[in-house]
């Protein structure tokens, strides 16, 4: 880990996702709409791959390593009181890293074998979408060079969570680190549901250098029930997300991990108490 704090948890092969795309009745209407121009044929041969993911089950052998992965993280962790985040990472053939920017689905809270089992298979759907297939198309990416594998972690009762951009994508510069941040759960923001805190800090210094306040009348907390939205108490409107010390603290976390990875880094994180906890990084796509 380097020393960075995560959750507990395990991941799925890209592999599985392989076979998945591969399934007899899947694969050949993925490669009749790679071959489509007409947005109209698109969206029709999209929604019958749709159609046709929704009879997929998954290999038995994939559902018992995830139980048994599942009842090993509770036995010597004692994990899931809350459940686990079920989250996508997505590669390319060459290896580098490939944004999904908000098209594949996450899933929080979930408590058991057979709802992880669904969730896992619903991240899986989420890349076969009309939405998501046209998004590869515009990105000139054939779904067959994808390889999307899954992360299964245990979660995190996050106060405040966000996202941080070890260079300053809006500007490109490299002196500076964008981090974005909204109270509870993460997930209304990596979607775009909300607005967040801006804020832009000196990579060297880890001084903030501006801020800019969002709009959020709700956030998303964990429970033992799911996840679900509550409304922003009325003395935490109007206020920033982070404090200047959590601001830099942040900061100072994104360069240490872009130092262990190698190049500039896209982190998405979370806030417990006073302790930054890392869910997922990956290189920095958007520039």
């Amino acid at each position: 880990r380097g020393g960075v704090s995560v959750p507990r948890g395990f991941s799925i092969s890209g592999d599985f996702y392989e076979v998945f795309i591969g399934d007899s009745r899947i694969q050949p209407l993925i490669r009749r709409l790679e071959q489509e121009e007409d947005l109209e044929e698109i969206m029709r041969c999209a929604n019958e791959i749709a159609s046709s993911v929704e009879e997929y089950d998954l290999p038995e052998e994939l559902k018992t390593c995830i139980g048994d992965a599942k009842n090993t993280l509770e036995e010597k962790y004692e994990t899931g009181r809350l459940g686990y985040a079920v989250r996508s990472s997505a590669t390319i053939e060459d290896g580098k890293s490939f944004s999904f920017a908000g098209q594949a689905e996450s899933c929080l809270c979930v408590m058991n074998k057979d709802k992880l089992i669904d969730s896992v298979k619903r991240v899986w759907q989420s890349t076969l979408t009309p939405r998501a297939l046209l998004y590869l198309q515009s990105k000139k990416v054939p779904l067959s060079q994808v390889r999307m594998s899954v992360m299964i972690q245990d979660m995190v009762p996050a106060d405040a969570a966000g996202v941080l951009f070890t260079t300053n994508v809006a500007t490109s510069d490299t002196s500076q680190i964008l981090i974005e941040a909204v109270r509870g759960l993460g997930e209304p923001l990596v979607s775009g549901r909300v607005t967040p805190d801006t804020y832009i800090v000196d990579r060297e210094s880890s001084e903030l250098l501006e801020q800019h306040l969002g709009e959020m009348e709700s956030m998303l907390q964990a429970g033992p029930e799911g996840a679900r939205l509550v409304e922003v108490p009325n003395h935490l409107r109007g206020i920033p997300v982070l404090d200047e010390d959590t601001i830099g603290a942040i900061g100072r976390e994104g360069v240490r991990i872009e130092s262990l990875m190698g190049c500039p880094q896209d982190i998405e994180w979370s806030l417990q108490k006073d302790s930054i906890v890392v869910l997922q990084s990956r290189p920095i796509t958007t520039m």
